[in-house]
């Protein structure tokens, strides 16, 4: 039987989902559960990235954080 890994400090800060409409996404959190505001960093660019350990072209994201109490939302 395999053993689960143990985490020494078992209170997770954040929780992240890949989602394919950020806009979408943000609203149904507000509208949904209350959470908000989000802080929206679009089109965030890095250069010089890799992907599995080769070099990968310029990478364009878009992402949104916001607060649940503790827990740190991004999408």
């Amino acid at each position: 039987m395999a053993t689960l890994p143990v985490f020494p400090n078992q209170r997770f800060m954040q929780m992240c989902w890949v989602v394919p409409d950020l806009h979408a996404a943000i609203n149904s959190w507000v509208t949904r559960s209350g959470v908000g505001p989000f802080f929206l960093f679009d089109s965030v660019s890095f250069a010089n990235g890799s992907y599995r350990g080769q070099p990968a072209a310029e990478v364009n994201i878009s992402a949104a954080m916001a607060q649940a109490g503790e827990m740190q939302i991004e999408l």
